[in-house]
């Protein structure tokens, strides 16, 4: 290869898009886990973040879901005695670590796209829906737990 010889071709640009990283904040917090897990692997993929990385995350989040589930399963049930706002509390406060995880591992990838490409998805109409999916998700889910 020559000084002179460019060393980048359209073969070796991978391109990358992603939404705000700071914004899956809120889709955490009022979506839940399904919406940011969703959201969030669409966008590591689009950095191109290890996908050990993205599998370990979706494990992650399945295992906070099951966990949130028995929580409240244990929770109708009068198996523990919390008030009913601290257990929304407590699912909230687990989501949002599960956002901490993500934004760790999507900030350097995400630092990197916005130095070369400078521009963001609009995350408003796929995370609303994907919201309003997690949402009735999660109710289908509590209301069977509620008939057990």
């Amino acid at each position: 290869m020559s000084l002179y010889e460019a060393s980048l071709s359209q073969e070796t640009i991978r391109r990358t898009k992603s939404y705000d990283i700071g914004n899956l904040f809120y889709v955490a917090f009022f979506g839940g886990v399904i919406a940011l897990t969703v959201l969030a692997n669409r966008t590591g993929r689009w950095l191109h973040v290890n996908p050990n990385v993205l599998r370990g995350f979706i494990l992650v989040a399945a295992l906070l879901y099951l966990g949130k589930m028995g929580f409240y399963y244990a929770y109708f049930h009068h198996m523990i005695g919390l008030e009913r706002v601290y257990v929304k509390y407590i699912a909230r406060a687990a989501e949002l670590l599960l956002f901490g995880g993500y934004y760790l591992a999507l900030r350097q990838p995400y630092r990197q796209h916005m130095l070369t490409v400078g521009e963001n998805e609009p995350l408003k109409k796929s995370g609303i829906i994907w919201c309003l999916i997690s949402a009735g998700i999660e109710i289908v889910s509590i209301v069977l737990l509620i008939a057990l």
